[in-house]
């Protein structure tokens, strides 16, 4: 019986020195002369909680000089071993063996900055080192930064944790000045379940840095996106490097700032007129690294009316998001919203979070919370003039297309060719089917190449996609239509050989803005078949004339008090050219 008991003790402590880990405390003493006493470390290796279970018993608490560093390769730099259960571990380095002669550890790398002024080191259950420079953060003659972020704001931190990347990982490693910005290779750590996540790193000779969180260890996990005087590089931070050893201040996620108290919001988004993915509905957004498929962005109708919500934390400020019904940006199972002119703000919703509780709430893809019926599906026939301005083709030999957010999948990934149907120009039918109004755009060669999608030619008569471009749109009716012919990257047909109709020259248009009537003048040399029409900014005819075949001086009044304030094009046409002018009305 007594063999077993030995046996049962022999076996415990073999599962307890297999759960150590094994940590090797390097610092180099070359900055300092070094103390005939020896060099020393002392910590909480012992009890590291301080709740009385010893878990490295073979260690005492803050003993000053039970723990003495050996040099054997006499380079300067000091070490120990030791075997350690994975918890975290304040200590500190002794150049001798009692307390006067402790190190003074930099604020950067302190436990608590210009608090507890211990050195802390996490132990996980792998075989690891400390390496650092006697009463510095880093290794000798390098610089120290300490990243610290504030998560409460975020729903969720990932399992994996939060860290950092930028160019001062490995900086120079591409030999343009830039290090390698690995998403995994510098995590950052919650020491006392704050929600701060912090860290510090050398950033070697760097004066400035620039550098990102990252809410888990990929960089398809939601990254920041910072605005403002901190972050005016690509949605990256930028930062000056002050002293060598630099603790930078608290910052809420994706914000120069520190957080504020976070709101509880509410979004609800109406999915009736919506076919609802089997990836379910997300809401993404600017205030959680515009990741649809973050799970605590999911939302629910647990009471089956079609419309889906959830209630996120978010900093109080202005937010842009949207709708997602699916869980991805593409994909034959997932859109997102593409909103009407009068809600869209560079592609997105935008709405204002004080510091109250708030429902957000819309219909999907519509700017109202109550969702108006979609109009029937029907066939939509584009036409796209890809003439220059002498009348010849600019078509690209890889082909014109047509891309939108009605196709399936949307945009580039349901691109249809069009046909050449004589005079450059293109035509392609679709069957359109959706909201009311929808976007969409022309493409001239590879849709894979953003290069060749249309310019800003169309901004006044389409709304900013997000990224840079413009989308053309237009209010369909539920019925068969035909779009008026537009040259590629413009609001209007295109305008061939002007200078030989000498009448447009002569085009004039007043007053401009105007606000009851809107008068043209123009004189003709010769009869002349005359067209004028009035073109909305989303590319509707608004008032259309055939003046008859005219010659000479003729003056025609065009009634605007009926129509909206904004700005018009207004398109005079005698068959062989065209003129176009923008006017406003008030």
């Amino acid at each position: 019986m007594r063999k077993i008991y030995l046996s049962m003790i022999a076996l415990a402590a073999g599962l307890v020195a297999q759960a150590q880990t094994s940590v090797t405390f390097n610092v180099d003493m070359n900055s300092v002369t070094v103390s005939p006493l020896g060099v020393h470390i002392a910590g909480n290796f012992e009890d590291p909680n301080y709740d009385g279970m010893m878990e490295n018993d073979m260690y005492v608490n803050w003993d000053v000089d039970s723990l003495e560093l050996s040099d054997v390769d006499a380079d300067g730099v000091y070490s120990i071993t030791m075997d350690l259960m994975p918890a975290r571990y304040e200590f500190k380095f002794i150049n001798g063996n009692d307390w006067p002669q402790s190190e003074d550890v930099p604020s950067t790398c302190q436990v608590q900055v210009n608090g507890n002024d211990n050195r802390q080191f996490m132990v996980g259950d792998v075989a690891t080192s400390f390496d650092v420079c006697f009463a510095q953060c880093v290794a000798c003659g390098e610089s120290a930064v300490r990243f610290r972020v504030d998560m409460s704001t975020q729903p969720a931190v990932n399992p994996v944790g939060v860290h950092v990347a930028g160019n001062f990982q490995n900086p120079f490693v591409d030999g343009d000045g830039s290090g390698d910005w690995t998403a995994g290779a510098s995590p950052l750590q919650d020491w006392d379940g704050d929600n701060i996540w912090e860290g510090v790193y050398s950033v070697g000779n760097m004066t400035s840095i620039e550098y990102k969180f990252i809410n888990g260890n990929d960089w398809a996990n939601p990254n920041e996106n910072v605005t403002g005087a901190c972050g005016p590089n690509n949605g990256n931070r930028l930062t000056d490097i002050a002293d060598v050893n630099t603790p930078l201040p608290i910052v809420c996620w994706s914000s120069c700032d520190p957080c504020t108290q976070p709101t509880m919001v509410t979004f609800r988004v109406g999915m009736v007129n919506e076919t609802i993915s089997p990836n379910g509905v997300h809401v993404a957004g600017d205030f959680q690294g515009w990741s649809p498929g973050d799970p605590a962005g999911t939302m629910l109708d647990t009471d089956g009316d079609m419309v889906y919500e959830v209630t996120l934390p978010v900093a109080p400020g202005t937010i842009n998001f949207k709708f997602v019904n699916g869980n991805d940006w593409n994909g034959a199972d997932n859109s997102n919203e593409s909103m009407p002119a009068e809600c869209n703000v560079n592609g997105n919703r935008q709405a204002i979070v004080e510091g109250t509780d708030m429902i957000i709430e819309f219909c999907y893809g519509q700017c109202s919370v109550q969702c108006v019926p979609n109009p029937n599906p029907a066939d939509i026939t584009f036409r796209v003039n890809m003439s220059d301005l002498d009348g010849n083709s600019i078509a690209s030999a890889d082909g014109v297309y047509l891309i939108g957010n009605f196709t399936n999948p949307q945009w580039q990934g349901g691109a249809i060719q069009m046909t050449n149907t004589g005079a450059n120009i293109y035509e392609a039918t679709a069957n359109v089917s959706g909201a009311a109004q929808f976007q969409y755009k022309f493409v001239n060669g590879l849709v894979s190449n953003a290069a060749n999608e249309e310019g800003a030619g169309i901004a006044d008569c389409g709304v900013a996609n997000g990224i840079g471009g413009y989308n053309r749109v237009h209010d369909r009716t539920g019925e068969a239509e035909t779009l008026p012919v537009v040259c590629f990257s413009a609001c209007t047909d295109c305008v061939v050989n002007v200078n030989e109709n000498a009448f447009l020259s002569s085009l004039l248009v007043f007053p401009n803005p105007a606000e009851d009537r809107l008068t043209v003048k123009l004189n003709a040399a010769t009869a002349q078949n005359i067209q004028i029409q009035l073109i909305n900014n989303v590319g509707q005819v608004v008032y259309s004339k055939n003046a008859g075949t005219l010659a000479g001086d003729r003056q025609f009044e065009i009634e605007v008090a009926q129509l909206s304030a904004g700005v018009y094009n207004l398109v005079v046409s005698n068959g062989t050219g065209i003129q176009t002018k923008t006017v406003s009305i008030k």
